[in-house]
């Protein structure tokens, strides 16, 4: 009982919903992680946002290759993303 009690009033001091905090959009997390500065990379994370809306992308695949390649180079990461990104589209049968 003293668990169940502990645990809501956890939740309730991390209740992201009411607030008032913004999480950044998957867009935003895309273009600053990244390190997005070329139209033909703000180009490219507006595809995938895109396929992601669509369905045809998961949020997972996106967020596990944009952790990769931020581990690959994180001072230059989106030409790794954007590389693995297509590869693994290509797999499942996407071009993007």
């Amino acid at each position: 009982m003293m668990t169940s009690g502990l645990t809501s009033k956890l939740f309730a001091q991390f209740d992201l919903v009411n607030s008032g905090i913004q999480l950044p959009t998957l867009k935003q997390e895309l273009e600053f992680g990244l390190r997005a500065r070329l139209s033909h990379e703000f180009a490219f994370v507006n595809r995938v946002v895109k396929l992601v809306n669509q369905g045809k992308l998961s949020v997972a695949m996106v967020k596990s290759t944009f952790v990769w390649s931020r581990r690959k180079n994180p001072y230059l990461p989106f030409p790794y993303f954007e590389r693995g990104l297509r590869l693994r589209a290509t797999r499942i049968g996407i071009d993007i």
